[in-house]
């Protein structure tokens, strides 16, 4: 991953403009003795509290856990002892279009001179900076199942911590020819809203749902259902970003990419050549 900018959204949003190092072999070793501490946002019409609560709860596997504000953090960051969960605002200086995107990091605390500094076992994008739609923080407890699964993996595969791609899990191919592909149609390019023009590339089951369904399906571990998450701007921005994950509601990554937006109608979104792509987990 190239240069980026992490910072920490409460109330407003601050920073520096270091790259956040990548935890070693050690340190993630480490990471399993630590009390993890989720910093909850500070704007209480947000969703993602609640929802981070729910996931932690029935997820999170990996270490003793509570749930601080933001003052806390400040009072517990350098403590060795101490690991984190915070939304962070990523943005790729290197893109042609430089856009803000909201990833979940878990980083490690100990005396570093900023949050920039400190070492970061994994990240994960959840939705665009500029996006309004918080219906999104529903995926929340499928998303963290996963990051709980990947940072067990990564202590028996350390090459996984230079994964940012997830490149692991979508070479694996996992089928989802039994499953029902869930998407919620706004969410696809313009020229994928139909469903006869996803039918003219792509094999496999799916279905357009609201987010409501997505959360019901995790909820209920509807074993049955894969999701599409899209993390792009919403102004669809051509020379930005747009991310394109399928998620089990079990956590399990089938596929994770980017692509940069070429053309708003045909590229926010799955593209063609990535519903191609996607006829190979039916067969």
């Amino acid at each position: 991953m190239k240069q980026v900018i992490f910072i920490l959204l409460i109330v407003t949003s601050f920073g520096g403009f270091a790259q956040r190092p990548t935890a070693t072999s050690e340190q993630v070793d480490a990471f399993f003795k630590t009390t993890t501490y989720v910093i909850k946002r500070d704007d209480l019409m947000n969703g993602y509290n609640s929802f981070m609560e729910q996931a932690f709860q029935t997820s999170w596997k990996c270490t003793k856990f509570e749930f601080i504000t933001y003052a806390e953090f400040q009072e517990k960051q350098k403590d060795p002892n101490a690991s984190f969960v915070l939304l962070t605002e990523t943005s790729f200086p290197n893109d042609k279009v430089v856009t803000g995107y909201n990833f979940i990091s878990v980083v490690l605390g100990g005396d570093y001179e900023s949050i920039n500094n400190m070492p970061e076992i994994c990240s994960f994008p959840l939705i665009s900076s500029n996006a309004e739609d918080e219906e999104v923080m529903a995926m929340l407890p499928a998303i963290m199942k996963f990051l709980t699964q990947h940072i067990a993996t990564i202590q028996s595969n350390s090459k996984l911590l230079k994964d940012k791609k997830y490149k692991f899990y979508t070479k694996q191919k996992k089928a989802i020819a039994t499953k029902k592909l869930y998407l919620v149609q706004e969410n696809q390019a313009v020229s994928f809203q139909k469903e006869n023009a996803i039918k003219a590339l792509y094999k496999g089951d799916f279905k357009f749902v609201s987010y409501d369904d997505i959360a019901s399906a995790i909820t209920e571990q509807n074993k049955n259902v894969v999701f599409h998450i899209r993390v792009a701007s919403e102004t669809a921005t051509v020379g930005a970003r747009c991310y394109t994950i399928i998620m089990g509601v079990d956590g399990t990554l089938y596929y994770f990419n980017y692509h940069i937006i070429t053309d708003e109608k045909t590229s926010n979104g799955i593209t063609a050549k990535q519903w191609k792509a996607l006829n190979k987990f039916v067969k």
